[in-house]
């Protein structure tokens, strides 16, 4: 089981951003960010990824048979790694959507 920094409290907004990154040269690499800010971060290992396809859901853990239970608003996917200062402008404009 791997665990960011912080707990996402229940009952309450949290932006969450993953970010998958491929590198023919260096680890595949999993970023996960909350409200703006790196929380996680780890090699490829665990998360299967082969540069092209990629099982993507979102509320769902498949090998647990879980769903998540509340709300999810505003799911984008982009085709390239996005920069700190993107990551920080979608974090501003979540909050305020609020």
């Amino acid at each position: 089981s791997r665990q960011g920094k912080s707990r996402v409290n229940i009952n309450k907004w949290v932006h969450l951003l993953l970010q998958v990154e491929k590198s023919n040269s260096t680890p595949n690499s999993i970023r996960v960010f909350k409200d703006g800010k790196i929380d996680f971060e780890s090699e490829l290992d665990w998360f299967k990824f082969n540069g092209t396809n990629f099982p993507l859901r979102i509320g769902h853990l498949p090998k647990m048979g879980e769903y998540y239970r509340g709300l999810i608003d505003d799911v984008r996917v982009y085709d390239r790694i996005l920069s700190k200062t993107e990551i920080q402008a979608l974090y501003g404009m979540s909050q305020a959507s609020k």
